[in-house]
């Protein structure tokens, strides 16, 4: 696996900034009724979340913990973004809605000294879709400030570092991540669900290790009329509120399509093609306008189908025929050169009759 897909065992941030607590419990233990009650809380939710991080030690490479979503959907943007840097994919259609977030980094280090990294799989029913009850686009809405606190680190302060910092916290015993990353059960995916719920639970104060310029942005709303299709850069500001304007409007189930991040991509026609009728906004890690601009879908120009000509008929030459050789030596005597063999065999005739004397 790759180094920056995840992130190890979370230890106490470093600054000693608050940050949300685990959930009580034994570590890496979760009896039924606590599991139980945790997939009720999910449900209510309507936000299942999933974690991939890593151990200290080399040998504990990047993997889910607790459980992995059933599909690596992200998998399909690899032409677009390299996922072992910082990528963010949310797509949303038919009701559901599903988020992808990497290259959150941890303050710990495995022990060579290499960052370790956490990576966030979300998913869960758009607020239109009316599952979760009645605070379900409330709960919806934290998902949306966790993208605006993930941008962050592209326009002001690094939002990723606090993301990380929060994330330390609700994963602080090596021993417990260690064991979530070897388990596969119900018991230990709850746990997992729980921490993610604390996680956006966290984000809901402004005044929070999460707040600042995040909450800036979610307040900020649309940056002006936008297109379906548009194309921007992550470094801009305009970008990024147009950008989590549009997730907010994935989201609630305003619109169906994708809002992505990528890391491959510096101009529109590097971007993916919008499919459909589903809109699509994209930012360019690198690259990309200052000013969100309509992002056109390039298509292949038609053939150009001609029709054929009928062939020129150029009239030819009939074959020359050769002519006789007897033909051929009278033109040849016709010609100055004939003339002059004939005076000199005439010449030679007469001087060899009268014995070489004149």
């Amino acid at each position: 696996m790759n180094e920056e897909l995840g992130s190890g065992p979370a230890a106490q941030a470093p600054d000693g900034s608050a940050a949300p607590s685990a959930p009580a419990g034994p570590p890496g233990v979760a009896g039924p009724d606590r599991a139980q009650a945790s997939d009720e809380a999910h449900e209510a939710a309507a936000v299942r979340g999933y974690v991939m991080t890593r151990g200290v030690q080399r040998d504990k490479d990047y993997r889910f913990l607790g459980a992995a979503p059933a599909a690596l959907w992200w998998s399909s943007y690899r032409d677009h973004a390299d996922t072992n840097y910082p990528t963010l994919l949310v797509e949303a259609g038919e009701g559901g809605w599903r988020a992808f977030v990497s290259g959150v980094p941890s303050a710990r280090r495995d022990e060579v000294g290499t960052p370790i990294r956490f990576t966030l799989a979300l998913t869960g029913a758009t607020a239109a879709a009316g599952a979760g009850g009645p605070g379900a686009a409330e709960r919806l809405e934290r998902v949306v400030r966790l993208v605006a606190l993930w941008l962050e680190a592209f326009t002001a302060q690094d939002g990723r570092v606090r993301l990380g910092r929060l994330l330390d916290g609700l994963f602080p015993d090596e021993a417990e991540v260690v064991e979530l990353r070897r388990r596969r059960d119900p018991q230990a995916a709850g746990i997992v669900r729980e921490r993610v719920t604390a996680l956006l639970a966290a984000l809901d104060s402004p005044a929070s290790d999460a707040g600042g310029a995040a909450g800036a942005v979610v307040a900020a709303g649309p940056a002006g009329a936008l297109p379906a299709a548009w194309f921007g850069a992550a470094r801009s500001d305009e970008g990024t509120t147009a950008f989590v304007a549009r997730v907010r409007e994935l989201l609630s189930g305003e619109r169906e399509g994708r809002a992505l991040v990528l890391n491959l991509v510096e101009g529109p026609a590097e971007a993916p093609a919008p499919v459909g009728s589903g809109s699509l906004a994209v930012l360019a890690v690198d690259g990309g306008p200052v000013r969100p601009e309509p992002l056109v879908a390039v298509r292949p120009k038609a053939p150009v189908v001609t029709t054929p000509q009928p062939l020129a008929v150029t009239a030819s030459e009939p074959p020359k025929k050769s002519r006789p050789l007897h033909r051929r030596a009278v033109l040849l005597l016709a010609t100055p050169a004939g003339a002059a063999v004939i005076a000199l065999a005439i010449w030679y005739v007469m001087n060899r009759h009268n014995g070489g004397k004149p």
